[in-house]
């Protein structure tokens, strides 16, 4: 070997350990330098629009969702969503930048759900007109899907998204999510290779999927194992629960999951959709008298899905690490406590949506966790302003700082929920947080029990009682 060729493979060798330093040390990276700690970025809830601008239908319905962004380019639509609107071209790409620029390598993505608009199926039929039949919609939903996933490609193009269902992504619409159905069946390659970046067991990730949209991947930890959990399937704009069901059977596999990880020393990440407890808007729509007090408690679950649920959750608490969802599109959390809470409660947080659709400003979550054991550390939130045209999304808050509890983990998101009932200064950041600083913020002094008590207490029953006794 002359010394020039050994000069070039030293070269090579360095090289390549360089760029595989961030994955051999399981951390975030820069220059090949490591770093105590992992960054994970949560979006969720992007429910994109592809007919914010009608003109512009008919040439993306031609064509290949890889051709949509020139098609969007030349559009005239180029301003920011009203509140009550969904995510257009212009705000989707504005999250996207921004989450790219505040970090352009997480360890890790997590997407809770809702890629696709409200009314996505009937928006179509309008638009397309006589003649259109159910492949037309479903290969539209089909691009707009792909579509949003080579966006986030194009800023992270090697970075592993876990993600799970929304109840609006489907062929047949809202909550209609079919089992062993085509959708499933026609996305599943799609998420696995484009999206977990085939970092899940292939069989066993294709046979759960197909089922019922979840499985677990590895991500390269050997000390957490990471569960989709559809929680669609367990919802109360569902059929009624009927034993031995897709959703008991899922519930069952959830069991045998976290058997697995107790015994294997492993603690669990979740991701789902819908959270387990209260629907509280629709409860203090429904059920609040003007003295606050609540008569009954609208569910976002099925009663006997979330009683197995809690069951699980209590038998595997020294497993169960995090919850993460969305669903709600707001700034929230809760926590799932034993039946005595004599423990630190489980914590189930909750990314706010990028749509505006519930009248909340845009927002997106960035975690940091302890590099070696995946512990949380703290988050920061970041949100955009849609009351001006020419904001961009910011820094909003970091959890340790706004409320001085220490990390979001089990004890200090305990510890918060606690310190709501002695200090009027969290509960006033949290009540500003909860729609991202939105303006159109819901929460009243009369509603605010009811808000408080849906994080700390996930059983109806201790809910209404929790409320209702802390109202005079």
């Amino acid at each position: 070997m002359n010394k020039n060729t050994h000069h070039i493979r030293l070269l090579c060798t360095v090289v390549i350990l360089l760029l595989l330093t961030p994955l051999l040390l399981g951390a975030d990276s820069g220059c090949g330098t490591s770093s105590p700690y992992n960054h994970v970025l949560v979006i969720s809830d992007v429910h994109f629009d592809p007919f914010d601008d009608p003109t512009i239908f008919n040439d993306l319905v031609i064509a290949n969702a890889a051709d949509w962004n020139p098609i969007f380019a030349k559009s005239t639509a180029t301003d920011l969503p009203e509140y009550g609107s969904e995510t257009n071209y212009p705000l989707l790409s504005k999250a996207l930048n921004s989450a790219t620029s505040m970090h352009n390598s997480p360890s890790l993505i997590i997407f809770p759900g809702d890629i696709l608009r409200h009314n996505f199926n009937t928006t179509f039929n309008g638009l397309f007109g006589a003649g259109v039949t159910s492949r037309d919609r479903n290969t539209f939903i089909l691009k707009t899907i792909k579509f949003f996933i080579l966006q986030v490609r194009e800023r992270y193009p090697s970075t592993p998204v876990l993600f799970t269902l929304g109840n609006n992504d489907s062929y047949l619409g809202d909550y209609l999510l079919e089992t062993e159905g085509e959708f499933l069946s026609d996305t599943a390659d799609i998420f696995y290779s484009d999206f977990l970046k085939s970092q899940a067991d292939h069989s066993a990730y294709s046979t759960t999927y197909k089922a019922g949209g979840y499985y677990t991947a590895t991500f390269g930890r050997d000390d957490i194992i990471f569960i989709n959990l559809t929680s669609i399937l367990f919802s109360k704009d569902r059929p009624a629960p009927i034993p031995g069901d897709s959703a008991y059977i899922q519930l069952d596999w959830l069991e045998s999951q976290l058997l697995a990880a107790r015994q294997a020393g492993k603690r669990a990440f979740i991701i789902t959709h819908i959270p387990p407890g209260t629907d509280i808007y629709g409860t203090v729509k429904q059920f609040m008298a003007p003295t606050g007090k609540i008569s009954d408690v609208a569910p976002m679950w099925h009663a006997d899905y979330q009683t197995r649920f809690m069951s699980i959750a209590d038998t595997y608490a020294d497993v169960l690490e995090v919850v993460f969802n969305g669903h709600t599109h707001l700034d929230e959390f809760r926590l799932i406590f034993d039946t005595t809470r004599t423990r630190n409660g489980d914590p189930v947080l909750t990314c706010q949506s990028i749509s505006p659709v519930f009248r909340n400003n845009p927002g997106y979550k960035l975690f940091t966790l302890n590099a070696t054991n995946w512990e949380l550390v703290d988050y920061e939130t970041y949100t955009l302003d849609l009351t001006d045209q020419n904001a961009d999304f910011k820094l909003a808050y970091s959890f340790q700082n706004q409320y001085e509890v220490g990390a979001p983990t089990s004890q200090g998101m305990t510890d918060l929920f606690t310190k709501f009932g002695v200090s009027s200064a969290a509960k006033d950041d949290y009540i500003a947080s909860y729609y991202s600083g939105s303006p159109h913020n819901a929460i009243n002094d009369t509603s605010w029990p009811s808000y408080r008590m849906g994080a700390g207490y996930i059983r109806p029953a201790l809910y209404k009682a929790a409320v209702n006794a802390s109202i005079p």
